[in-house]
């Protein structure tokens, strides 16, 4: 198999296909939204890059980065990531990910995803911070 990531210009097309892919259905938004409903995953896209994975020449994912700095320290964050392929896409492009930002300390991302946490923590990824919210509205 051949994987290719490149990145791409975050186009009226690649807001829509993100808007698609994570906000356009209740029921996807309520299984992927970290925010509360505070942010909708277009924003996501701001001050990061978008990243698109082929597979053999056919997109199969998509995925966003922004590194964010401080005190010395450069954080590669995943804002967004969607995909599907026949293989699996953490165990294939999460080193692949890992080695693009290779120059930063460390890389994060947020999810709701219990499988996803289960995957990562196997993969050497450790819990930084658990999100509690409380609906006041």
């Amino acid at each position: 198999m051949k994987l290719e990531i490149t990145a791409e210009p975050a186009t009226d097309g690649v807001r829509s296909e993100v808007q698609v892919a994570f906000d356009a259905s209740p029921w996807q938004r309520a299984k992927t939204d970290t925010s509360g409903g505070r942010v909708d995953a277009v924003e996501c896209l701001n001050g990061a890059v978008f990243y698109r994975v082929r597979a053999n020449g056919e997109p199969v994912a998509f995925f966003v980065v922004r590194i964010d700095e401080g005190n010395g320290r450069k954080e590669a964050r995943i804002t967004l990531a969607h995909g599907r392929a026949g293989f699996d896409l953490v165990a294939v492009v999460m080193p692949i990910i890992e080695a693009m930002f290779s120059a930063c300390d460390s890389i994060s991302l947020q999810t709701r995803r219990a499988g996803l946490v289960k995957k990562l923590h196997a993969a050497g990824y450790a819990t930084a911070a658990v999100t509690l919210r409380k609906e006041l509205k």
